[in-house]
């Protein structure tokens, strides 16, 4: 049996996004592991990211497509290169299809992976496309139970099915309590922010993360309770003017901050609200939780399926009612107990989904194989 530090391991992905090369870093300290990406950026992501990338890796040269995909036949020459197995977590880019196709058609094992997916119905053309693409492979890491039935339903076999922990935080970071109210209070009042109770809302400005909502929602809101919406895209012009339709004064927008910047943030806050109609995931989650904040959100946020239990530590799609929101936050506001021991309960489970557990789930899965073998 190999050692896992002399494993090959070969790990195909989009781009350096700053939560995977944190995972690629951890994981690389326990196999021989070699990245590859297939662009630098996405064009959908600040300009900023700058991750420290400090393990073995390419960029392939290509034709990009859309956000964050590239066609390259680049990747061909990486896949005959001696690989004990090859992860694939970018299998519906043009690049990604390529590598499966000479995959399929060499007999090279390789596995699947992907935080969360939402099936559709798709036509004829686009059924059978995601059939090629899905099926034969030795198995898919799944995050959550709407990915689940997202790989079966394009020719995945339920065996082959490996659940894994998706995140973006380090054990580390993970608060051991919650920032006392007042403490909180202190805080924000020191970034200009008086209100007695705040909520956030983090993510680009964008149809899909319907801040919108939070909006209408506000205009009838206490104003000793405040709003923080912080991010940056093509909707900020809209919420500017509801805003100032509707005469609100107890919402803040603020710009993009950096990951270090916004990890400090996020604790001076009571509650995390994120009404997306669409997120194969929400790290949002993952780094509200590390800072002992409760969360509500929608079922289209794939990770509440499995980090959220109803009213231990958040709530589940309230945004249809305008009315349950209000009255929930106001709840909130005045019983300080309920609110701690929502936090308290964050933070437990946010230790259930860490960067370390998630490389754990690899390397639990790699030390099978090598029994089985």
């Amino acid at each position: 049996m190999k050692d896992l530090k002399d494993l090959k391991v070969l790990y195909l992905t989009n781009i350096p996004s700053p939560y995977m090369v944190n995972f690629f870093s951890l994981l690389a300290k326990k196999v021989t592991l070699k990245v590859i990406f297939e662009r630098k950026s996405s064009s959908e992501r600040n300009n900023r990211w700058n991750p420290n990338i400090d393990f073995d890796c390419t960029f392939l040269n290509g034709l990009n497509f859309g956000s964050d995909f590239s066609i390259s036949f680049g990747i061909i020459a990486f896949i005959f290169k001696k690989n004990d197995i090859i992860f694939i977590s970018n299998p519906t880019s043009p690049t990604g299809i390529i590598a499966i196709f000479f995959l399929k058609f060499f007999k090279k094992k390789y596995v699947i992976l992907s935080e969360g997916g939402f099936p559709k119905n798709d036509n004829i053309f686009l059924k059978l496309i995601k059939n090629f693409i899905f099926t034969g492979a030795f198995a898919y890491f799944s995050g959550n139970p709407t990915g689940d039935q997202y790989f079966l339903k394009y020719g995945a076999k339920k065996d082959k099915l490996i659940r894994f922990p998706f995140s973006s935080i380090h054990e580390k970071e993970i608060t051991k309590n919650p920032l006392p109210a007042l403490i909180k209070l202190k805080n924000r009042k020191k970034l200009g922010l008086s209100y007695n109770f705040c909520c956030l809302a983090i993510g680009r400005f964008i149809p899909l993360k319907r801040f919108d909502k939070l909006i209408e929602i506000w205009k009838s809101m206490p104003s000793n309770i405040g709003l923080v919406l912080v991010g940056e895209g093509p909707e900020k012009k809209k919420y500017d003017a509801l805003i100032n339709h509707y005469q609100i004064k107890n919402i803040t927008i603020l710009p993009y901050m950096e990951r270090n910047k916004l990890m400090s943030f996020i604790p001076s806050f009571d509650l995390l609200l994120h009404p997306t109609s669409s997120d194969v995931w929400g790290l949002i989650i993952n780094e509200a939780f590390a800072s002992g904040i409760p969360v509500v959100t929608t079922y289209k946020c794939l990770a509440s399926e499995v980090m959220i239990k109803e009213g231990v530590n958040g709530y589940i799609d309230l945004f249809y009612d305008y009315l349950k929101i209000q009255n929930l936050v106001i709840k909130l506001k005045e019983n300080n107990d309920i609110l701690y021991k929502l936090s308290k309960n964050a933070i437990q489970t946010c230790f259930q989904f860490t960067l370390e557990k998630m490389v754990y789930s690899h390397i639990e899965f790699l030390k099978n194989e090598q029994k089985k073998n």
